[in-house]
C-alpha cells in the first residue's frame, strides 16, 4: 500500500464537529525517521506501541490530524490521530444494502481509499451510514479491535418477542 506523499484534507471527519463525531484526538507516538501527512489513515504497531502510515497487515489506528516528520529517536516524536469516531468518505462500490459491513483500506493506493471486498485488507471500521452512490459514513473501530466477518451486515430486522 502506497503512503500519501503530501498532506490532504482531513477526509471529512466533522472535524468542524469534532465533539459529535463521537471520537477522540490522541497524541501517538511516531516509528523513528518516519514521514506521517495530515489526513493520512496511520497504522499502530504492537511491537514498538507506535505509528506509521497504513500499510497491509497493519492494525488501524485512525486519522493524522497533521503532517509531522519524526526523528530518528525512537518515541521521541507524537502525532495527533482521530480515533474510534466516525468520518465521511469515498468507499468503492457502496450501495445501501453495504450499512454495517467492514470496510478495509485498499492497497496500493496513495489517497486512503476504502473498499468492502476484501478480508486481508487493514480493516478500518463499518459502515454506518449510506450517504450516496460510492460514499458512505465510517465508524472507526478502537486501534487493536477485530472487525468480524467483511461479509456480515450488523443491522437485523427479525422481530424480538417482549
Amino acid at each position: 500500500m502506497a503512503q500519501l506523499a503530501a498532506n490532504r484534507p482531513v477526509p471529512s471527519t466533522l472535524q468542524q464537529r469534532m465533539d459529535m463525531a463521537d471520537g477522540v484526538i490522541v497524541d501517538m507516538v511516531m516509528t523513528a525517521s518516519t514521514t506521517i501527512y495530515e489526513g493520512a489513515f496511520v497504522g499502530f504497531v504492537p511491537g514498538t506501541g507506535t505509528i506509521h502510515p497504513l500499510v497491509d497487515n497493519d492494525c488501524f489506528a485512525g486519522i493524522a490530524l497533521e503532517g509531522k516528520v519524526s526523528n530518528a529517536t525512537a518515541g521521541s516524536t507524537k502525532c495527533k490521530v482521530f480515533i474510534c469516531g466516525f468520518f465521511q468518505h469515498a468507499i468503492t462500490s457502496l450501495v445501501v444494502a453495504d450499512v454495517g459491513k467492514v470496510c478495509f483500506a485498499v492497497s496500493g493506493t496513495s489517497d486512503s481509499s476504502i473498499d468492502i471486498t476484501s478480508d486481508t485488507l487493514p480493516a478500518i471500521g463499518r459502515i454506518a451510514n449510506f450517504v450516496s452512490a460510492g460514499v458512505g459514513i465510517i465508524h472507526m473501530k478502537v486501534p487493536g479491535a477485530r472487525s468480524g466477518a467483511a461479509g456480515d451486515a450488523t443491522l437485523g430486522y427479525d422481530a424480538v418477542e417482549l
